[in-house]
């Protein structure tokens, strides 16, 4: 189970709809640590096709009815192969044991998101300004206080 921002991530479901996309052949998910969620949801990804990026994997999760959006990877790792067992099951211990390594090296791709302290903009484009002091806002309360 990984625990990402309060929320219990189970990772089979994610490898699930990974697994559904065409280009991939198989997936494992593990957290990452990460200061700000505790844990990162991280997919190391086998392709079959080898032009699957980071984008269309997160266009894939996002437009999965079955994967809330606190559930998809927040970043990927692309492998020639998953570790198993001789009976082919996933071994996700090797995995967390090399998360935490690939993460401090810069082997994950994180998904593309906006820098602290962007500006984010309405949908209409326009940055949000400061706040009119005709409007009567700060200078009215000012007035009342003053007296």
């Amino acid at each position: 189970m990984i625990l990402s921002g309060g929320e219990n991530v189970h990772p089979v479901q994610v490898e699930a709809v990974l697994n559904e996309h065409p280009g991939v052949t198989d997936a494992a998910v593990v957290g990452a640590p990460d200061p700000e969620w505790g844990q990162l949801v991280t997919a190391y990804v086998v392709r079959k096709d080898p032009e699957v990026t980071v984008a269309d994997l997160e266009k894939h999760c996002r437009a999965h009815p079955m994967l809330a959006a606190y559930k998809r990877p927040r970043a990927y790792r692309f492998v020639d192969a998953l570790p198993v067992t001789s009976t082919g099951k996933k071994i996700h211990y090797q995995l967390r044991e090399r998360v935490a390594a690939d993460a401090e090296a810069g082997e994950l791709e994180r998904v593309g998101r906006e820098p602290r302290g962007a500006v984010r903009r309405g949908s209409w484009g326009a940055a949000p300004g400061p706040r009119s002091s005709s409007a009567g806002g700060a200078g009215k309360v000012e007035r009342l206080i003053r007296g």
